[in-house]
């Protein structure tokens, strides 16, 4: 699993592109996994609650298996300024979860309304 902190400007689009890796070399079947990705208040064990479930995408191209990752600008807006927590994890087809990537995501208050 990789960390990586997102830094997010409230009331902005957001969009990001994960490229998933296997052992050095892009993952070729990546289409047949179901990607969800979201951003918490804190671990999902101690204060649940989602702030904002992101839209992930699998993008297969020659030689790169990536997810793509985006919030609409309605969707920064209401979520208050601060620190908190997201992961991105691939559903396999026969059920398996596994978390690709993880870390903080920052929230920037926003002047312009």
């Amino acid at each position: 699993m990789q960390r990586a902190t997102l830094n997010i400007y409230q009331g902005d689009d957001y969009a990001a592109t994960v490229t998933v890796y296997r052992r050095g070399m892009p993952v070729e079947d990546l289409d047949v996994y179901t990607p969800r990705a979201q951003i918490r208040e804190d671990v999902a064990d101690r204060r649940g609650k989602v702030v904002a479930e992101m839209t992930a995408a699998v993008s297969m191209a020659p030689g790169a298996s990536m997810i793509l990752l985006s919030l609409t600008h309605a969707q920064t807006t209401v979520v208050r300024s601060g620190d908190y927590v997201w992961d991105l994890q691939l559903e396999a087809p026969d059920g398996a979860i596994i978390t690709t990537m993880a870390g903080a995501a920052r929230i920037t208050p926003e002047v312009t309304r």
